[in-house]
């Protein structure tokens, strides 16, 4: 987080002492600090047990190996794209690349959970998706997510981010003869990919119209419980619905991304992660193809 804030850091490899000099040293290189995050990390990798207290709760290797990916698809692509350096991004997306892959073979998390679930549930514990989650309980730790999209004025997802999302036949709307185009929500919504309107409400929200209003007019309730709704546990800061801090879906993505800015994309890696994705139940769209 310091590298990805400020650029060079000081590495600091042993305890300081209120009285170590280095305390006031220059800034090392970006490198030089994720080279020595890179090694932590895969020393963790070989020895952090496979599990280790209440799943999904407590750090083990497939939590280490899914930060691992997340972090150096970051540094991989930072290099590549900002500081032009072919070396170190080709070794970062490759240890992304690898941690990924590690958390794929091993078999142990798949995309079997419904769409929403993974964001708006009372109880994370046993999902397959879920490498790691946060608990919320009542009365000991509670948040203010589920009240944001239950009956709040929220700020909107934009209309860029509406537009990305895909027609039903695996095409961008731009290309889709599916599109119906947006004058009016009916219109945006329909034959779209449905995790579209399992991100967004099929109505438009617009200030001085309704309270509940978005200020893009597309309002988001993607973590809404319904079960909750009328519920004190549904508003203000009391809601309880647990938060995923690392899923598997988002170690697919990680895992394809990397191969693709590596140059080496196949369908095989398309069919071993993103096209999972897309296979989800209540999704079900077209497998995306590498063309030739």
């Amino acid at each position: 987080d310091l590298v990805k804030t400020f650029g060079d850091v000081p590495w600091y490899d042993r305890e300081m002492t209120e009285s170590d000099p280095d305390l006031y040293k220059p800034r090392d290189p970006r490198t030089l600090v994720m080279d020595n995050v890179l090694a932590d990390m895969q020393y963790a990798a070989e020895n952090v047990r496979l599990a280790d207290g209440t799943e999904g709760l407590t750090v083990n290797r497939y939590v280490v190996l899914a930060m691992m990916s997340r972090i150096f698809l970051f540094e991989g692509t930072f290099q590549k794209y900002h500081f032009n350096n072919t070396a170190k991004a080709t070794q970062y997306l490759e240890a992304s690349k690898w941690a990924a892959d590690q958390i794929i073979q091993s078999n142990k998390y798949s995309i079997t959970d419904n769409f929403r679930s993974v964001f708006n549930s009372l109880d994370l514990a046993g999902k397959k998706e879920v490498i790691l989650y946060r608990q919320y309980e009542t009365g000991v730790l509670t948040h203010s997510l589920h009240s944001y999209v239950n009956g709040e004025p929220q700020s909107g997802v934009s209309n860029d981010a509406v537009e990305s999302f895909l027609a039903k036949d695996g095409l961008p709307i731009g290309l889709s003869p599916l599109y119906q185009g947006d004058k009016g929500i009916a219109n945006v919504v329909a034959d779209r990919d449905p995790r579209l309107t399992e991100t967004i409400v099929p109505e438009l929200r617009l200030k001085g119209v309704v309270p509940n209003y978005s200020t893009s007019g597309y309002a988001v309730h993607k973590f809404f419980n319904e079960s909750l709704k009328n519920l004190t546990e549904g508003s203000s800061n009391l809601n309880r619905t647990d938060a995923p801090v690392i899923r598997y879906g988002e170690v697919l993505l990680n895992y394809a991304e990397a191969v693709a800015e590596l140059g080496t994309l196949t369908q095989a890696d398309l069919d071993k992660s993103i096209n999972k994705l897309r296979k989800r139940p209540g999704i079900n769209m077209p497998d995306l193809q590498v063309m030739g």
